[in-house]
Order: structure tokens, then sequence, then C-alpha cells
């Protein structure tokens, strides 16, 4: 199998923990559809592919950094402006091994590293990204 490069972002619901123990089911049910609805129009406007849902994150491809970005801007834009729930993001460029739909590979695991350092309401990204962007 061959790679690609794409840029990997990672949307993460922050104190995900802290909502759920004072959540009800559905509490915790509304936050998440609210989350994929948020989302998911925004990547799809940005010619993103939401790979997976993580429970309370997203693995999403992006073919471009720029675009990575522009739609993690506007993600935590909608977020702070309608939710009441807060969310980090975190992506790098870098290759990546797609295989029945799913993706591999070190450029996965770094924006998830990333991903579990940044802080809520912010927005991270590795070198490979800063250099590809064409903002």
């Amino acid at each position: 199998m061959g790679t690609v490069t794409r840029t990997v972002c990672f949307t993460d619901l922050a104190n995900y923990t802290a909502t759920v123990s004072r959540s009800d089911r559905e509490g915790l049910r509304r936050i998440l559809e609210e989350h994929e609805r948020i989302v998911r129009p925004i990547v799809q406007g940005y010619n993103g592919r939401i790979v997976k849902n993580l429970g309370d994150s997203f693995l999403i491809l992006f073919q471009a950094a720029t675009d990575a970005l522009r739609a993690a801007l506007d993600i935590q834009d909608l977020v702070n402006e309608s939710a009441e729930w807060d969310i980090r993001l975190a992506m790098t460029t870098g290759d990546v091994e797609e295989i029945e739909g799913d993706a591999f590979g070190e450029a996965v695991n770094l924006a998830a590293r990333i991903l579990g350092k940044a802080p809520s309401k912010q927005i991270w990204f590795g070198p490979g990204t800063r250099v590809c962007m064409n903002a």
C-alpha cells in the first residue's frame, strides 16, 4: 500500500469526562449530536472527510493544510458562539496510509499526540502543517 500526503485533524470535546459526570444519557447524546452537527458540514465545505467518530472526537482528513486550518477556525468559532461545551483541535500534515476508509501512519499518531497537549478552546498544529499552509 502506498501513502498520500494529508492533513490529519482531530476534534475533541474539552473536559468531556467532567461534562459526562454532570449529564444524563439524554444530555450526553445531545452534546455528541451537536458536535457532529457543527463539525460535519464545515468539514465537507472544505473538502475534508470524517474518517471516524472516536466517541467525543473525530478523525478528519484534508487534502490541503490551508483547508484544514480554515475548517478548524470555523468549527472553533461556531462552537464558541453557540455550544454549551468547549472544543480543542489539533492537526499535522504528512504521509498517511488509507486502508478501507481508515487512516494510519505517523501523521495520525502525531496529530493525536498534539491533541493530547492542546488546551481547551485552542487549535494546535504541527510544523508540517505550518509549512504547507497557503493562508
